[in-house]
């Protein structure tokens, strides 16, 4: 899938525009993070799900929210979202649909970013 397809490249042009230094040294660093930290927010919102634990949904998704809009995975925060305010619905088949699409929203952006890693 084209790297464009998942990440708003606008964004991260934005991003790399914010580097004082005229580099990439601030963006490379901002997608390392999401590489290394956002996985364990993913199996926390899975975690919280079959725990029906709301409250631990509400914010592992709030923070693979935060964190997908920083570096231009608008879909995949619009998934995390949707989860948020579907915290009431724990057992419900539109959480489970909202799951599937999240894990694989994020597979793809993991791929796309790890591909603009070696680009940056």
């Amino acid at each position: 899938m084209p790297v464009a397809a998942v990440i708003n490249l606008d964004r991260l042009n934005a991003l790399r525009q914010l580097d004082p230094g005229g580099n990439t040294a601030f963006l490379k660093r901002l997608v390392n993070i999401f590489l290394v930290s956002t996985p364990e927010f993913v199996k926390n919102i899975e975690t919280a799900i079959q725990a029906g634990d709301r409250a631990e949904l509400v914010r592992a998704a709030h923070s693979l929210r935060s964190s997908a809009a920083n570096v231009g995975a608008e879909k995949l925060s619009e998934i995390c979202r949707l989860l948020e305010e579907s915290g009431d619905h724990l057992q419900s088949d539109s959480i489970v649909n909202l799951l599937l699409r999240l894990r694989y929203e994020f597979r793809s952006v993991m791929n796309a970013l790890q591909q603009l890693q070696g680009d940056l």
